[in-house]
């Protein structure tokens, strides 16, 4: 099921992703959170079919080389991300706009998510995008 533009919390393997804090922040890198820490929305905005652009705080997403990152300066438009269902429940592969790469989440806390070539969906590919609670 396509995702609809609005707030999400997004996840892999029941883990939240969120964006550094450390200094500097130009540019976050986007990274798995610890355990028992508060999961931040990312707005996701739809523009055409499979295409949404992703931030979090108002920083966009982008690739930079093989790692994803939120920029928080002014600069070229976010990427357009390609997001497409995975069979699972809220369960989706978010791949560059070519498609010739996408998100792939490390196993450890504050690990940064990469963007490389994906070759098969194994369950580090594939993220959960939970509609976020209004509060």
């Amino acid at each position: 099921m396509p995702l609809e533009t609005g707030y999400y919390l997004i996840q892999n393997q029941g883990k939240f992703l969120g964006a550094s804090t450390e200094e500097p922040l130009v540019p976050r890198r986007i990274i798995v959170l610890p355990g028992g820490v508060e999961a931040p929305k990312f707005f996701v905005e739809k523009f055409g079919e499979n295409r949404y652009a992703i931030t979090i705080d108002n920083a966009r997403t982008r690739p930079i080389e093989d790692k994803v990152f939120a920029i928080t300066v002014v600069g070229p438009p976010p990427e357009l991300w390609h997001i497409k269902a995975d069979g699972g429940e809220d369960s989706y592969i978010v791949e560059t706009t070519e498609r010739a790469r996408g998100w792939i989440s490390p196993n450890e806390p504050y690990g940064q998510i990469m963007c490389r070539e994906l070759v098969v969906t194994p369950s580090y590919e594939a993220f959960q995008f939970i509609p976020a609670p209004d509060n």
